[in-house]
């Protein structure tokens, strides 16, 4: 194991989900996602940690998302962007294969930004991993009231704000409820474009 990882693992926790990734998959990114992450996928697989607040996702499976909300935005740096991570808010954490950034979505307020390293990529990954952290992954401190009052997540599902922020809902805790992930994303990109996270949101 290597040390950044264990710093990851020692703040999150081993996996209480894991579904094996195929070889196919390893073969579809390869040259498309840094190794050091396709190594990760192949010890641990795309897991759940820390009782469902981080998750690592198939990338395939949010393709659609990609398309509807990072495609079609003109403010966004051109790029092949793969979802490589998303937290129990359905916030993501996308690779941009070309340009090598990260690129940060925060779902519930329509807002991006992005995280570049002169490091190499296999140790910008690395290093993604090894900064995370609880807080950052649950930013409103709501997860471990919505996981006692909703129960844990499933791999293909989140906790989102309903009525959505766009539509005039609150954020507070007990406007949180259990939704599919993809569904609910798509339902998110279809009503609000994504602005960048700039000094006026400072």
């Amino acid at each position: 194991m290597d040390d950044f990882l264990n710093v990851f693992l020692t703040e999150f926790g081993a996996p209480f989900y894991r579904a094996e990734v195929p070889i196919s998959s390893i073969a579809r990114y390869r040259r498309r996602l840094p190794d050091q992450l396709l190594s990760y996928w192949e010890k641990y697989g795309w897991s759940g940690y820390a009782d469902g607040l981080f998750w690592t996702v198939n990338p395939q499976e949010f393709e659609p998302i990609v398309t509807e909300w990072v495609k079609q935005n003109p403010t966004i740096v051109v790029d092949s962007y793969h979802v490589i991570a998303r937290n129990a808010f359905g916030d993501l954490h996308l690779w941009g294969e070309n340009t090598q950034t990260f690129l940060m979505i925060d779902a519930c307020w329509a807002r991006y930004s992005y995280m570049r390293s002169n490091v190499s990529k296999d140790r910008n990954i690395s290093t993604f991993f090894a900064i995370l952290d609880r807080e950052h992954c649950d930013p409103l401190a709501f997860f471990d009231a919505a996981r006692k009052r909703l129960g844990r997540l499933k791999h293909d599902e989140m906790y989102g704000f309903v009525p959505v922020l766009a539509l005039g809902g609150s954020a507070q805790e007990r406007s949180i409820e259990v939704a599919k992930i993809i569904e609910h994303l798509l339902f998110l990109s279809q009503i609000e474009p994504l602005r960048h996270i700039g000094l006026e949101d400072i």
